[in-house]
Parts: structure tokens; sequence; C-alpha cells
């Protein structure tokens, strides 16, 4: 009896230590058990009257709905029902924004981000499991993806109405999360980013979004935007410690503009202010390359103005090009380049004063004392007051007075006062025939002819 009994407390003890010693089995997930448990949490959120409860219920929901989603993440319903707890999640985070703090409102935002940035790649998920191609996943994960990308983007175009920019931006983001191959967010975010003053993020938005649809005239016309003003930025706010690095970076910018489109005058203009604007800040280092650069400059506004019609509307851009090719051929003392440039100038624009300066300046370079002096009259003539061509011709004496006989009544007389001698001076305009005098009490002082074969006659006299 003792021995029996021995032998039996020590099977007892041997099964005590297996039970004790074994390993412990993981206990096996039950997918549909936690699916279903999550879908009722969610329903039961749904209809909740308070905020608090709703909150707890959708935390519940989304652990069931995680551990569903780990356990048997081929199910397209778990990951896509997965997807919408997210989406309701970052719905309650944004909700609490106007009640935050600004400390608290960066975490809200972020959270509501991380929410519908895992919700994206879910419904993604979704529709690359082995059922995910079929007709019912295809429309559940369109239908409810849909409804949060719409609320958000609609949201993005009510903050920015509001000129709430860097809001609108984040509601735009999440639209991105939401859907990556839809550009409407990211041409609305980039705006939004443009507006809150995120130019280089704006930047990294479109380029992503030309890489989905390389023809969105939106976003193309966007990098142009922002390529201008980083390069017009960087132009302008280059000083003389820092003028190659910024004046590179723009001219570079705009390199790449007009390699896609090299007839666009605008451009060719641009990088030729950015040129212009730098070539001082260098010139002031290394003269050479000053001179290089505004050569360079004065061939952009050259080949500016060959691509416009310089008649009507386009006339003073044509003027423009012109003159800055002037000034850009001056700073790179080109004078034969800048006097054939100033002559095509003159014959578009002959009333503007700072051209005769101009000239006056290149004809004294060229000992041609008195055309300087009749091109520095004009100049000043056009600097003062203009006077009733009637009433001038009138009373006309001498020289002015047989000037109305051979070439008829002038379309323009202005007139101002020499400080020195205090003579008035006025000149005659008759600019249909490209003709300019010079008069003081009805005697000729100078004559300036230009544009066509009359000034070619009077360059060879």
């Amino acid at each position: 009896m003792f021995t029996n009994r021995f032998r039996s407390s020590l099977l007892t003890g041997l099964i005590g230590m297996l039970i004790v010693t074994a390993p412990a089995q993981a206990q096996k997930v039950n997918c549909s058990n936690e699916f279903r448990s999550g879908k009722l949490y969610f329903d039961q959120a749904k209809g909740a009257q308070d905020d608090t409860q709703r909150e707890a219920l959708y935390a519940k929901s989304l652990g069931k709905f995680e551990v569903a989603v780990e356990h048997c993440p081929d199910k397209w319903e778990y990951r896509a029902r997965y997807a919408l707890i997210l989406c309701e999640m970052a719905k309650v985070s944004l909700s609490k924004i106007p009640l935050s703090t600004s400390e608290e409102v960066v975490g809200h935002e972020k959270a509501a981000l991380d929410f519908y940035k895992k919700a994206g790649s879910e419904f993604d998920a979704a529709l690359e499991t082995k059922d995910g191609t079929k007709k019912k996943a295809i429309k559940f994960v369109k239908n409810n993806r849909g409804h949060y990308w719409v609320h958000n983007y609609n949201e993005g175009l009510e903050l920015l109405e509001e000129e709430d920019a860097a809001g609108a931006a984040v509601r735009f983001e999440i639209a991105r999360f939401l859907d990556n191959k839809d550009v409407r967010s990211v041409n609305q975010g980039a705006v939004a980013l443009i507006q809150a003053g995120q130019r280089d993020k704006a930047l990294q938005w479109v380029e992503e979004g030309l890489a989905i649809d390389p023809e969105d005239e939106g976003l193309i016309d966007k990098k142009t935007k922002i390529f201008r003003d980083m390069a017009i930025s960087n132009a302008n706010e280059a000083s003389e410690e820092e003028s190659q690095e910024k004046l590179m970076k723009a001219v570079g910018l705009y390199d790449s503009l007009i390699e896609d489109d090299p007839k666009d005058p605008n451009l060719l203009f641009e990088r030729g202010l950015s040129k212009l604007t730098g070539a001082s800040f260098v010139g002031k280092a290394d003269e050479a390359k000053g001179q290089v650069l505004y050569a360079e400059a004065a061939e952009d506004f050259l080949a500016s103005a060959e691509l416009v019609d310089p008649a009507g509307s386009n006339a003073e851009f044509h003027h423009n090009c012109l003159f800055n090719a002037v000034q850009a051929y001056n700073g790179a003392g080109e004078n034969d380049k800048m006097m054939n440039v100033l002559e095509k100038y003159t014959c578009a624009n002959p009333m503007d004063a700072a051209a005769w300066q101009f000239k006056a300046g290149a004809l004294i370079d060229g000992d041609d004392q008195t055309g300087a002096v009749a091109a520095l009259m004009i100049s000043k003539s056009l600097r003062g007051t203009e006077l009733p061509v009637d009433s001038a011709v009138a009373t006309a004496e001498g020289e002015a007075k047989a000037s109305v006989s051979n070439l008829g009544k002038p379309d323009k007389i202005f007139s101002y006062q020499e400080a020195s001698s205090g003579n008035q001076i006025q000149t005659w305009f008759w600019t249909e025939k490209n003709i300019a005098r010079c008069f003081i009490l009805g005697d000729q002082q100078g004559e300036m002819i230009w544009c066509g074969e009359a000034a070619a006659a009077s360059s060879q006299d």
C-alpha cells in the first residue's frame, strides 16, 4: 500500500512538474470575432451622443480592427474598415483643435495626419489583397475613400477662401494621404503652401504631382510661377557678399524654365533682368565677369523683343526689351551694339528722354560734340513742359518759322529753361518724318534725324 501510494504521488508530482515547466502555447486569435467586435464598437460610436463616449468606443473599435488586420492581413474588408476607423479617429483629433492651446494644436494636427496617412495606405492595401479586385471591394473602397477625400478637399477650399492658408494646406495634405493619385489636392495644396510662404514645400508637391501627371497644366503653371518667384527673389535679395550665388541660382531656375518653353518672351525678359541685376554686383569683384553678364542680359532682352509684335498691346513690352538691352550693352562696354539697339529703340519710342540722354553720352564718346548737344537738348526738353503746337507755331520766328514751311506743322513741341544761360529752348518734333529740331528764339541750335533712310543720310553728312 505504501508503495502504491508513493508511485501515485510521484506520478502526480511529475505531471505537476510537466504542467509547470511546459512552454505556454500562444492563444490563437479569432480574426472574425475581432472584426465583428470592431464593427460593433464602430456602429455604437456612430450613435453615441456624448463626445467622450464616442471617442472611447472609436478607440475600442480601432484596437479590435488592428488585431484583425495584424493576424489576417489578406482580408480586404478588414483593411478597408480599419481605414474607416482611422479616418474617424483623425476627425476626432481635428475636432479638438478649436478648443486647444497652440501647443496642443500641433499635437492634434500631427495625430490627424498620422491617422489619415495610415488610412490611405490601408485603403490601398485592401485593393491589393486576393479579393481586392472584386467589384464589391473596389466599390466599397472608392465610395468610402472618396467620402473622406471630398470632405477634406472641400474643407481646404473653404479655409482658402477664409485666408487660412496654413489650415488649408493641412486639409489638402490629408486629401493627398487618402488618395495620392488625385492631383487636384496637389494643385490646391500648392496654392495654399505658396500663400502660407512655404514655397519650397509647394515646389516639392508640384514636382510630385507632375510625376503622376506630367501634362497637368495647372501644375506646370504653378511650377513656372514658383520658379519665377524664387528666381526674382534670389536676384533681388543678392547683396555684394552673396551676389554670385544668388544670381546663379536665379539664372539656373530660369534656364530650367526656358529649356521647357524657349519661346516664352516673359521668361527671357526676366532672366535678362536677373543677369542685369546681378552683373553690377559681380562686376565690382570681377569687371570682366560683370561685362559678360551684361552682354548675356542684352541678348536675352533682344531675344524677348523678337518674340512679340511691337505694335498694339505689346508695344510697351517691346520698348522695355529694347531699352533694357541698351542699358545692358552699355554696362558691357559694347558701344557699337548699344548704338544699333538704341537706334531701333528710338525708332520705336522717340519720345523717351532717357534714350536721348544715352545717345548724347554715346555721341560724346564718339567725338560728335554737335550731335551730343542736340541729343541732350532733346532729352531735357522731353523732361520739361509740353507746349500747345498751334500757339507756338503762330508766334514762331526765323528758322523755326521756316521749318514749318519746309516740314509742315510739328506734331509735338516741348520746352525747358537752360540753367546756365537762362535761355528758353524749344524742341519741335515731326514724328512722322523722324526729325527733331531745337530752337532758341527761333534760331536753330541742333537737329536729330532718326530711323530709316533720312537717318542714314544724316549720319553720312
